[in-house]
């Protein structure tokens, strides 16, 4: 799970339009950062993304977030929550555990103790 930061506050500061080719941006820029044949990059809807990447383990889930930063618009921040599949689970509680992950990150970064 991919959430971009302070999204909401650019679309009111500079408009709907600048927000759109924003997310345009960000998503060409992360299209040449996922592996082809494989991954699937989609907007979930507003400033939220979903990234699957099959086969991948922990350590590839972070090789590809720091891709994912190194191609990133340099004004853009973002959140990402991992979750690798336990073999068992549903999509379901893999979907939610990555989520809670990425809000887990977000209010870390707004609390820094």
């Amino acid at each position: 799970m991919i959430d971009l930061d302070a999204f909401k506050a650019l679309n009111g500061r500079h408009g709907h339009e600048a927000g759109d080719r924003l997310l345009q941006e960000i998503a060409g820029s992360w299209q040449v950062a996922v592996r082809g044949g494989g991954d699937f990059l989609a907007r979930l809807g507003g400033n939220e993304f979903r990234l699957l990447a099959p086969g991948s383990d922990s350590t590839g889930a972070h090789h590809l977030a720091k891709r994912l930063g190194d191609v990133r618009p340099e004004s853009v921040g973002f959140s990402i929550g991992m979750a690798t599949w336990d073999g068992d689970e549903t999509a379901r509680n893999l979907v939610r555990r990555a989520d809670q992950a990425m809000y887990r990150e977000k209010l870390g970064r707004r609390d820094p103790r």
